[in-house]
């Protein structure tokens, strides 16, 4: 709250309280730098707040009351002064570069042979104020792995396929000196093949029992998965999107062809717009499932392989670690 002591109006002492909705004092201050007063304070809880601006006394004049932030996130992987700030694969988070040589520090955890995508994205691309951004990805031990200072539009940009699972690091910072605000956005890119005969991109795997998250990057595109299945056995496939919100592919489309790429099953239309398969395997092998959109669609989803309820499976292979 400026007055007259920085130029901000003629109140010549002023006060600044801080106040929930319910009217309960949460900071106040009185007497800030060159007598104007201010107030730094973490909500711990969002919604409705009160400033109260008034005279340290009996003064009349005017002020200026201005909002803003300060850094509350880790200036690095020792800094032990701000509570550890994160994000999710996904997601994204709004940020201040404070002051020049400011660095934030997010931890983000990565899976492996996911395709991840940074930005960080400033004045140039309407994200923010910062006028050049600067993107490092770190290790849990801090060894620099990607950075980039001039992406797209002058937005810092990184592409990265995580070869081991755990906690990474973002530092978000200015290239130089500037100040500002950002936004920091995580994503996802394609690293699967598109088909059995493609050999550009590396296979994508899925084990019975678990998941997988995948994403349709643009129409057209298809992601094939190898999955071990064994004859008499029975399975179900799922591959949802954002009708049960567990991505954003809005009509998702999976096939299951065996280990020379012939079509066995196909659905595009499972309960609520996901796609679902249940097979009995004939024979014991590597099979494929292909996820893709319904359409030229795009988005997220998640793929899903299951055992069903059969009779006792043959010895042989129960003896097997390797066959679900």
């Amino acid at each position: 709250m400026r007055g007259a002591p920085s130029g901000g109006g003629t109140l010549a002492d002023t006060r600044l309280e801080l106040r929930d909705a319910a009217g309960t004092l949460l900071a106040s201050n009185d007497d800030g730098a060159t007598a104007d007063a201010h107030i730094d304070f973490v909500a711990t809880q969002g919604g409705t707040y009160h400033l109260h601006a008034m005279a340290d006394g009996a003064g009349t004049g005017s002020y200026t009351l201005r909002s803003g932030f300060f850094d509350t996130i880790p200036d690095s992987l020792a800094d032990t002064s701000a509570p550890a700030a994160s994000l999710t694969a996904g997601l994204s988070r709004v940020g201040r570069v404070e002051s020049a040589g400011d660095v934030d520090v997010f931890g983000i955890t990565l899976r492996a042979g996911q395709g991840y995508s940074f930005d960080l994205r400033g004045a140039p691309s309407g994200g923010g104020t910062l006028a050049d951004t600067r993107l490092e990805l770190r290790d849990a031990a801090g060894t620099l792995l990607a950075s980039n200072d001039d992406g797209a539009t002058a937005d810092a940009h990184i592409d990265f396929v995580a070869t081991q699972g755990g906690t990474y690091h973002l530092h978000a910072m200015a290239d130089g000196a500037g100040t500002g605000s950002y936004t920091l956005r995580s994503g996802f890119f394609d690293t699967l093949r598109d088909s059995l005969a493609d050999n550009t991109a590396p296979q994508g795997d899925i084990a019975v029992g678990l998941s997988r998250v995948g994403r349709v990057e643009s129409a057209g595109d298809t992601d094939v998965f190898a999955v071990k299945l064994a004859a008499g056995r029975s399975y179900s496939f799922d591959l949802r999107g954002a009708a049960t919100y567990h991505g954003t592919l809005a009509d998702p489309l999976l096939e299951l062809r065996d280990a020379s790429g012939t079509l066995l099953r196909m659905h595009d239309d499972g309960a609520n717009d996901n796609a679902h398969l249940d097979f009995t395997a004939t024979a014991s092998g590597i099979h494929y499932l292909v996820a893709r959109a319904d359409g030229y669609g795009t988005g997220s989803y998640l793929l899903s392989a299951a055992r069903r309820a059969t009779a006792a499976a043959s010895p042989s292979l129960e003896s097997d670690p390797l066959w679900a």
